[in-house]
């Protein structure tokens, strides 16, 4: 059942308290993201990462996992750039021209 691969956390929000479901995966990526940001846990990364780009247009936890996986984007290739001598040379052409 879905129920099975998601996990639900309460927030507090200006509109009052609600729950979270995401899956389990999703979770610990958010852990993950906050700790390695210096998050003290999720809810600060949430809060800081997640709320303020939020406009209600779409279901919070839509919204949400599309901020982790753009977060998870820009990470990857920060990680490119910087590792990827192939994309360091093509970086400095491109500058050049």
């Amino acid at each position: 059942m879905l129920k099975d691969h998601l996990k639900t956390k309460h927030l507090s929000l200006n509109t009052g308290k609600t729950t979270l479901s995401l899956e389990k995966y999703y979770w610990a990526i958010l852990d993950y993201l906050a700790d390695e940001d210096g998050q003290r846990d999720w809810r600060d990364w949430f809060y800081l990462n997640v709320l303020p780009d939020y406009k209600g247009d779409v279901p919070l936890a839509a919204h949400t996992r599309l901020t982790i996986t753009t977060a998870l984007l820009q990470d990857l290739e920060a990680m490119k750039d910087r590792y990827d001598p192939i994309r360091r040379e093509w970086q400095k052409i491109s500058a050049v021209t």
